[in-house]
């Protein structure tokens, strides 16, 4: 693929960048091809810090940025909180809260007064208060740090160590973060403290509109302070290579009422409202799936709701092979031993995942001696010999998950994670196993970020859902647009005459004010 102009006028600019990138414009693309570029100028021990929003989206720009040999050097490819922890608290704290009583572990709550505590700090934490520095530093020398309060804990060894600066300035040229938009506050503090202190040339990646986790304590605001700072070279990605021009036209119109149109030869935004509720909804995508897929892999259909009990309903009434696409349970922990475990498993069904990589998220794989690599290598092929039979030994995969664990993150407690594994070991296998072909996908708004599909089924238009009217209008108005936006050839926006409420109650359903926002609904097709 070539790079059209306005991509390649970021890939070979110098200096540090805000990039506003519009669904389907090809961020992901560019970003690989500047960091290729980036890598063939540094020295061996040098390298860039490339963050993505969750660790998924880190493993597919790190392998498109390393495509063909590209040696990386000396950089990190993750997410920011893996950074942090292993870059500079487990690295520099000792230099600047002292010797812990025992082998630093990173938690979380295990009880509600625990988590109450660790809330309150979080939310209200004033680096100039004394007693919030001596509560981190009380946690830190008794070797528990909470995964919540890392960013804090980041900040202030950056402020207060030398030697963390020093190693960081040397080690790393550029600091790039994806998906800018979701930023917290504490992230964009470290952001702009390695672009201004450490002279790391500095790239922001986002799109205002796709800011959807606000209920996180991210805030687009933060890249919309970058869009005004002088220091940065402002660029847009405009151009959507992804969708048809109708779905472009819809999108962009929710967004903005003037937005000028693009000439296309069909519409292929459709709006269908069934009689009936769900569960009817369910039965009718079934069958026009059936109908109309024939000859198309179902996995190119999907089906997106605003929230996991929308999805389960669907599933319950449909007939076609289908699959809800959801975390598993170690996926929805942080602890840094969940992490472990959740990609051994992954490394068991996937082929493309080499033990190297997973371990080298963890420690540099050159730092183990020879018999720690041979043990691994043995228990990593062993876990993935285990998994490919029916009747799986629980028991014999999690003493090996334990084993490995013990390797690369020797100080960590395992207990709570093992207890997820076995959960997942269980139950949750199949969350591990690829999409078939002849599977339809079903999904949040919220997982579908980031993917694209030829057919997209967007669900939960009604009053009170999207939007909720209780929560952030602006929210749920990008929610909807991350959803419109997912797909290629074609959107079918679904409402039924009667809707599920929480607690079971079928009742009557209004459809969503988005529906005819800015005179939307002249530029689809349907009743």
């Amino acid at each position: 693929m070539t790079p059209s102009q306005e991509q390649q006028q970021i890939i070979d600019v110098e200096g540090s960048i805000v990039v506003i990138a519009r669904p389907g414009s090809g961020k992901t693309f560019v970003l690989a091809n500047k960091i290729k570029k980036v890598l063939l100028t540094l020295e061996d021990y040098q390298g860039v810090i490339a963050i993505s929003y969750t660790r998924k989206a880190s493993k597919e720009l790190k392998d498109r940025s390393l495509k063909g040999g590209i040696d990386k050097k000396s950089s990190f490819f993750g997410t920011i909180h893996s950074f942090l922890i292993f870059e500079i608290v487990l690295s520099f704290g000792k230099q600047v809260f002292g010797l812990p009583m025992q082998e630093l572990e990173i938690v979380e709550p295990t009880n509600n007064d625990e988590k109450n505590y660790v809330e309150n700090l979080e939310k209200n934490f004033d680096k100039n208060n004394i007693a919030h520095i001596e509560d981190l530093k009380e946690m830190y020398l008794s070797g528990r740090i909470y995964l919540a309060l890392i960013e804090k804990y980041a900040i202030y060894i950056l402020n207060h160590s030398s030697s963390c600066t020093n190693y960081l300035k040397a080690k790393y040229k550029y600091i790039i973060i994806d998906e800018f938009q979701d930023c917290g506050k504490e992230q964009y503090s470290i952001f702009m403290g390695l672009k201004t202190h450490l002279e790391l040339t500095a790239i922001a990646v986002g799109d205002l509109d796709q800011s959807i986790f606000e209920f996180g304590g991210k805030s687009s605001k933060y890249l919309a302070k970058l869009r005004k700072d002088n220091s940065f070279y402002q660029f847009e990605l405009i151009e959507n290579y992804r969708s048809h021009p109708s779905i472009i036209n819809y999108s962009l119109t929710l967004m903005n009422k003037n937005t000028t149109l693009i000439e296309t030869d069909s519409i292929r935004v459709y709006y269908k409202d069934i009689r009936g509720d769900e569960r009817d909804i369910g039965r009718w995508i079934d069958k026009w799936i059936k109908r109309k897929m024939c000859n198309t892999p179902f996995s190119k259909t999907a089906i997106l709701t605003k929230n996991g009990r929308t999805a389960k309903i669907i599933y319950d009434y449909m007939t076609a092979p289908r699959r809800i696409i959801e975390n598993s349970s170690l996926e929805n922990s942080s602890h840094i031993v969940s992490i472990l475990f959740d990609k051994i498993i992954k490394f068991a069904y996937n082929n493309q995942l080499t033990m190297t990589e997973i371990i080298e998220d963890f420690i540099y794989f050159d730092k183990l001696k020879d018999i720690e690599k041979k043990e691994l290598k043995e228990k990593f092929e062993r876990v993935r010999d285990i998994l490919i039979k029916e009747d799986i030994d629980i028991g014999n995969i999690k003493i090996l998950c334990q084993t490995i664990a013990t390797i690369l993150l020797p100080h960590q407690i395992q207990d709570n994670s093992l207890i997820l594994l076995e959960k997942v070991l269980s139950e949750e296998l199949d969350k591990y196993s690829s999409v078939s072909e002849d599977e339809v996908q079903i999904m949040t708004l919220y997982k579908a970020k980031g993917l694209e599909f030829d057919i997209v089924f967007h669900l939960d238009l009604y009053e009170y859902i999207l939007p909720q009217y209780k929560g952030n209008y602006q929210q749920d108005l990008n929610l909807h647009y991350v959803g419109v936006t997912r797909a290629k050839k074609g959107c079918i926006l679904c409402t039924s005459t009667q809707r599920t409420k929480p607690n079971g109650d079928i009742v009557s359903a209004n459809i969503s004010e988005f529906l005819t926002l800015n005179n939307v609904n002249s530029l689809r097709t349907g009743s």
